[in-house]
């Protein structure tokens, strides 16, 4: 393989996997929001207990997801679009 033909592999590479990151976070973030929906079920139902692992998880995915923001190659507009995301879910756990 020549440099040039090398350099572009490298570089589609590098686009699929920024890709393949940006799905991993979208499907994170869609997880805590069904954990935030069956937090607030399981709160409603006086189940605390298990309410109460469900935040914990949904916390967890978030830490993760503002983890992984900081190492994909992301748009500044898509970063920004994660972040607020993140913030907005936050509030809702917090208002559980």
């Amino acid at each position: 393989m020549r440099f040039i033909e090398s350099h572009q592999r490298a570089a589609q590479i590098r686009e699929e996997s920024a890709e393949v990151k940006r799905h991993f976070l979208e499907t994170e973030l869609s997880l805590v929001s069904t954990l935030i929906d069956l937090a607030r079920g399981r709160y409603q139902r006086a189940n605390r207990r298990d309410g109460d692992q469900s935040k914990a998880h949904a916390r967890e995915a978030i830490a993760t997801v503002r983890h992984f923001i900081g190492t994909a190659d992301l748009s500044p507009a898509v970063t920004a679009s994660f972040a607020h995301r993140c913030n907005d879910l936050e509030r809702a756990l917090a208002a559980l």
